[in-house]
């Protein structure tokens, strides 16, 4: 019967010398301590000066343009942007029927 391979069989250790404490002084001593640094709590939130009118963006993710159709100094403004008006679900004023017997559509409320 053939003993099964570990992965200890594939690795071997190295020998490393441990050298006592009395042979080798402390050269570990920090000349300049660590001062902590006055960074803000929060980080500050810029606000953007948005050079387009947020009305006039398309609303129905299916009829507007893709981000990377829009210019390349503009994408992020427009990003804000859309991330800003939040998610949007089209209203029909009437939804199509089911072909299942008992014919049900959805009510928007």
């Amino acid at each position: 019967m053939k003993k099964s391979s570990t992965i200890d069989t594939f690795f071997k250790r190295k020998n490393v010398e441990i050298s006592s404490p009395t042979e080798q002084p402390n050269t570990f001593s920090n000349p300049n301590p660590l001062i902590p640094d006055d960074n803000p709590t929060k980080a500050q939130r810029i606000e953007v000066n948005e050079g387009f009118d947020i009305s006039l963006l398309e609303r129905d993710p299916g009829l507007r343009k893709q981000i990377w159709q829009y210019p390349v100094n503009m994408r992020d403004e427009i990003r804000r942007a859309y991330i800003k008006v939040g998610p949007y679900q089209a209203i029909l004023t009437e939804y199509p029927k089911s072909n299942k017997v008992p014919r049900r559509s959805f009510q928007a409320s």
